[in-house]
């Protein structure tokens, strides 16, 4: 271990040395139980196989005496919401930035979807981020921890995730099954859309769990769509954030949208406008 990145609720993550390479140690604190290792192992598993540039790598595994680590490819920078964040302290943040940031994500999602993978945990937080380069913003799909191999076209929910982020379709109340899609991820993004425009404001600012639980599972509480946004983010928004897991668009439809973004935007800086929630 060589310097501390970072320190959660379960656990730190390490600056570290692998076979000459610097690489992100993450290291699960208490989770020495069969239950904690075998969910390890499952993750490290599920990344193995994947290689995409928009997507964190891993390398391993450690499991010994001590706390078990996962060996991961180190990123240069913070998560995509602590970035964003700086990046609305240090100054005006052009649109075409912003959407390059949310196509990078976008391509990655798209990956996963391909190789049959599906995040349920997605949102700016778990997103990985170099953004010193404004002209090539580095974004990783990471913290696959709830990630779920698609064995056929639905899958068992279990109402995974972060609330806020959460589709309606997660919460099986009143329904006698919980089987649903890839397309939970895509609400997901829809959500990440207005952290990346509002350069991570927080979700819902005010409101309890209990009224956000309330408001998602009614289908009635979506982010206000970002005034100062371009008509066709806002619209990619909202198709993200549909109620209908059917209505919503793949990653390569919303990967399609987000190019023609990049291309058409400026680079002329905007100033940030502070979005009602």
């Amino acid at each position: 271990q060589v310097q501390e990145l970072g320190q959660g609720q379960f656990g730190s993550v390490w600056l570290a040395r692998w076979r000459g390479v610097e690489v992100a140690l993450k290291e699960l604190h208490g989770a020495n139980s069969p239950r904690s290792r075998a969910e390890m192992i499952a993750e490290a598993r599920t990344l193995a196989g994947l290689r995409h540039p928009c997507v964190i790598a891993i390398y391993g595994v450690i499991i010994g005496q001590g706390s078990p680590a996962s060996v991961l490819e180190y990123v240069s920078g913070s998560s995509l919401r602590a970035g964003l964040q700086r990046l609305a302290v240090l100054g005006p943040v052009s649109g075409r930035l912003r959407a390059a940031i949310a196509l990078q994500a976008a391509r990655g999602m798209e990956y996963l979807h391909s190789r049959h993978v599906v995040h349920f945990d997605l949102k700016c937080d778990n997103l990985l981020a170099d953004l010193r380069n404004p002209a090539r913003p580095e974004v990783k799909i990471g913290d696959l921890g709830l990630s779920k191999q698609k064995a056929a076209t639905f899958m068992s929910g279990n109402m995974r995730g972060t609330m806020p982020w959460m589709a309606p379709e997660l919460f099986p109340i009143g329904r006698t099954d919980d089987q649903v899609t890839e397309k939970v991820d895509v609400f997901s993004f829809g959500i990440c859309l207005w952290e990346i425009w509002t350069l991570g404001e927080q979700v819902y600012p005010g409101l309890s769990l209990p009224a956000i639980f309330t408001g998602v599972v009614n289908g009635t509480l979506r982010p206000a769509l970002p005034p100062d946004a371009p008509q066709l983010w806002r619209e990619l928004m909202d198709a993200c954030c549909a109620p209908q897991p059917s209505w919503r668009p793949s990653f390569t439809e919303v990967a399609a949208v987000l190019k023609s973004l990049v291309s058409t935007l400026g680079d002329e800086s905007e100033t940030p406008q502070r979005s009602q929630g």
